[in-house]
């Protein structure tokens, strides 16, 4: 998450990296490069095609407050598969493929925030 989308090439105070490991009964998070866990929350329900983990990212534990609609936010999706601690077996990217956003947040897609439904 870059949350105030300003692409730095490296990892400022704004931009956190978050890791959701499913241990095969519980979601363990973690946040690599501040250790911004506070109020965060992730849960994983299997469904017919996989699995879905749904995540909330409090504001204010990104450093943000008062964020308006049509603000911009950096972000980028990884999922990693390794079933025995050793090397990935595999890895899905939803926008940066060439597998550099754990180290360049200045790589994340930009989404605008629409408000609630």
């Amino acid at each position: 998450i870059d949350a105030n989308n300003d692409k730095s090439t490296s990892y400022g105070s704004n931009d956190h990296r978050y890791h959701f490991v499913w241990d095969g009964s519980s979601v363990t998070i973690r946040e690599l490069q501040h250790n911004a866990v506070a109020g965060v929350a992730a849960a994983r329900v299997a469904n017919a095609n996989g699995y879905m983990i749904e995540v909330r990212l409090p504001w204010s534990t990104l450093g943000q407050s008062g964020v308006a609609v049509n603000s911009l936010l950096g972000i980028d999706v990884h999922i990693n598969d390794d079933d025995d601690g050793g090397g990935r077996e595999g890895k899905k990217a939803w926008f940066n493929t060439a597998d550099t956003s754990w180290q360049n947040p200045g790589t994340f897609a930009t989404c605008r925030l629409v408000g609630a439904r």
